[in-house]
């Protein structure tokens, strides 16, 4: 079983990512900021495809908003981008966020996580 709907591009390593693991890092981080806007972030996508692929931009941004995203596309833009090293943060604390570890597991209906750490200054969980 495959997911359907869920647009994939390939990174530089040939890895798969989905429009899933960008609507995932957009709302996370988006929440995350919200709830805790003095810590940092640490996401493992940016959104330089999703500028320039409107189509994926759009799935990736209603994936998010279904489940309670930033409320706009440049919201939600930033917010996948707030993994980038320069927009982390001067915080004490590091939220690690890894939105689909196992992406071909997700793309076939097999097992995948989504994985999200906190830790410290000195990368302690």
């Amino acid at each position: 079983r495959t997911q359907k709907g869920i647009s994939v591009i390939k990174e530089g390593d040939s890895t798969p990512v989905t429009a899933a693991d960008f609507a995932i890092q957009g709302l996370v981080s988006a929440e995350l900021q919200k709830k805790f806007p003095n810590d940092r972030f640490m996401g493992e996508e940016d959104a330089s495809a999703l500028r320039e692929d409107p189509a994926l931009c759009d799935m990736a941004f209603q994936l998010s908003e279904r489940f309670g995203g930033p409320g706009t596309k440049e919201g939600f833009l930033d917010a996948v981008d707030r993994g980038l090293e320069e927009d982390r943060g001067e915080g004490e604390r590091v939220w690690i966020l890894d939105p689909i570890d196992g992406t071909k597991g997700f793309m076939t209906g097999k097992n995948y996580i989504v994985g999200l750490a906190l830790c410290n200054a000195e990368g302690e969980p």
